[in-house]
């Protein structure tokens, strides 16, 4: 199936421009949750940490894989406690953004999105911190080019499904990966009124991907997918929350938890609520939220039944950036974390992760200030923030985020009209 032609109303992409000679483009990106990119006419290379291209000291001179300058390389083995490694560039993806990014508990997947051109990508790479390198994924049979589409790791696939190309069309169709075969297997289509979209919500709940809202509307329905037997089935929308695009998901033991979002391109409509999905009892409210409206934040999960939310924007322009943020179970208990200390500068489209212990939080942009290319880590059993040491990367917003068991590895990204193909990785 291809996808609906964009309405008149909600052709965000063919409106949008690169850097101080275009507005705004309205993307997913992976990693972790979608959210928005805003290409912008920001102060050039501004960062609230670390100077483009240099970024002091990511790792200890002197220590393995670093050369004569200090840079650690990770060629020469995982980084050092607190410090950073730069990833091998020989292979990597092309340089972009809005792509969707899965760890496969030995790879972290890169596949689609698009660059500062508004070219869109239909490739991608593989990338193994074992061996600091990457592997080429096939091109036959792969989905066509498409960035704001939902992709998993389920059933031991690389599940890729929707999205949508510039100004053209939203797509209802995707594909199956095997990464151990290089190979791309057809996707079934899914339910009958499960229309084309992009900028969903979407999460893996271990052997299915399960796929709600978007643009294309809004939408408010959803689907489940099993890739294991290649077939769907629909979501009971009943109390499900209002139609939205953009808002970001995580999988908690007991079901899906969502939260924030934004209305379609133009509609000025930013969400202040959340709610959750359980395989059992359906939908639910996750309460009155200590957060407000907000988009263009991240979602992590942050322990069998809690998740964290964080930074974001609070306006549909998204220049009011915020830097507090908050944790919420599934007993609908919240717990703000406060804007305090060392914590991070307010930020939207951030890189995110858990560590199991902690919450590390790098990169982002406030349009005021420019592009960051500082992080911050918080603990919260002492409900403390401390800095992350300088990455040796260029400030950046949108960089794709996977936390391994043992690292956070951050990749591509973009600042103004200028994306990156390279990467870094973090070892707490």
């Amino acid at each position: 199936m291809g996808g609906g032609r964009r309405g008149k109303g909600d052709a965000s992409r063919a409106r949008c421009a690169v850097g101080w000679r275009l507005s705004l483009l309205v993307l997913v990106c992976a990693a972790c949750a979608p959210d928005p990119l805003t290409f912008s006419s920001e102060p050039a290379d501004a960062s609230t940490g670390g100077a483009a291209g240099t970024g002091g000291a990511g790792g200890v001179a002197g220590a393995a894989g670093a050369d004569a300058g200090g840079v650690v390389h990770c060629s020469g083995g995982p980084p050092a406690s607190g410090t950073w490694c730069l990833m091998n560039p020989a292979g990597a993806p092309s340089a972009r953004y809005a792509n969707t990014t899965v760890w496969t508990d030995q790879e972290m997947i890169v596949w689609g999105g698009i660059d500062a051109t508004l070219a869109l990508f239909t490739s991608g790479a593989r990338y193994n911190p074992a061996s600091d390198s990457w592997s080429t994924m096939t091109l036959t049979s792969a989905p066509s080019a498409r960035s704001g589409h939902a992709a998993v790791w389920a059933s031991g696939y690389f599940v890729v499904w929707g999205g949508g190309t510039v100004g053209a069309s939203y797509f209802a169709n995707g594909r199956r990966y095997v990464p151990a075969e290089d190979t791309w297997y057809p996707m079934s289509p899914p339910p009958t009124g499960f229309e084309a979209r992009d900028l969903m919500t979407f999460v893996s709940a271990g052997d299915r991907l399960i796929v709600w809202g978007g643009c294309g509307g809004p939408k408010g329905d959803g689907a489940r997918y099993f890739p294991s037997t290649d077939s769907w089935q629909s979501l009971n929308s009943a109390s499900a929350p209002s139609a939205r695009c953009a808002a970001p998901a995580v999988w908690l033991d007991a079901g899906m938890v969502l939260y924030g979002g934004r209305g379609v391109f133009n509609s000025g409509v930013v969400h202040d609520d959340g709610a959750r999905l359980s395989a059992t009892s359906g939908w639910s409210s996750l309460g009155v939220s200590p957060l407000g409206p907000r988009n263009a934040h991240r979602m992590v999960r942050s322990g069998p039944n809690s998740a964290v939310v964080w930074g974001g924007a609070s306006d549909f322009g998204q220049s009011s950036v915020l830097g507090d943020g908050a944790t919420v179970t599934t007993s609908v208990e919240w717990t703000p974390i406060p804007a305090a200390g060392q914590s991070p500068a307010p930020r939207r489209d951030h890189s995110m992760v858990w560590t199991g212990t902690e919450l590390l939080v790098w990169g982002g942009t406030d349009p005021a200030v420019g592009c960051s290319a500082d992080g911050a880590r918080y603990d919260p059993t002492t409900s403390a923030w401390s800095p992350l040491p300088p990455a040796t990367l260029a400030p950046r917003m949108g960089a794709a985020a996977v936390w391994t068991g043992t690292e956070f590895i951050v990749w591509g990204g973009c600042c103004k009209d200028k994306c990156f193909a390279d990467g870094a990785r973090y070892r707490p």
